[in-house]
């Protein structure tokens, strides 16, 4: 089970299963043909977070949120648009991610950049939106997109590319490699 809508998690405070583990069955159990849909991209969320959840740092409540703040991304040209514009920004997001009839890395690098574009969260949208695109790749058959650190640059250039210039055609190439 992922965070519930009480707020919960499962497990103990003394499960030894990894963090990244337990993020990862989860987010594999959640996308069992279920749609993308708020709650799941909160569960997701929260079970990014759950070390620190699990350290007691922070609530899982809290992490079932937008964010409530201004973004700003480092490095990047990309502003994302204003929390209170977040909401439904967000809403309108399921709603096309589960609409759009496309093929499946079409859909999935569409879905990766809206999510990055919205930057819904205060931290850990290119992990969330990464699991996303990777979700939506393997409910439709497809293998992962796995982006290493020797492509980070690439990567970044290639969504700037899209969301500041609208120019698709570096960001289509570099998920498609």
């Amino acid at each position: 089970m992922l965070v519930s809508g009480d707020a919960s998690v499962s497990g103990s405070p003394g499960d030894q299963t990894p963090s990244r583990e337990r993020t990862v069955n989860a987010a594999v159990e959640a996308n069992a043909g279920v749609p993308v849909t708020e709650i799941l991209k909160h569960d997701l969320y929260a079970a990014l977070w759950w070390p620190s959840i699990d350290a007691g740092i922070v609530r899982a409540g809290d992490l079932r949120s937008w964010r409530v703040q201004p973004a700003f991304i480092r490095g990047s040209l990309h502003v994302p648009p204003g929390c209170e514009k977040v909401a439904g920004l967000m809403a309108l997001y399921c709603q096309l991610v589960n609409d759009l009839e496309a093929p499946p890395l079409i859909r999935s690098a569409m879905a990766h950049w809206a999510f990055e574009t919205i930057h819904p969260y205060p931290d850990g949208n290119g992990r969330i939106g990464r699991l996303l695109m990777n979700l939506l790749l393997g409910a439709d058959g497809q293998p992962w997109i796995t982006i290493v650190v020797d492509e980070g640059a690439e990567y970044f250039s290639a969504l700037q590319r899209a969301q500041v210039d609208e120019e698709f055609g570096p960001w289509g190439r570099f998920l498609a490699r």
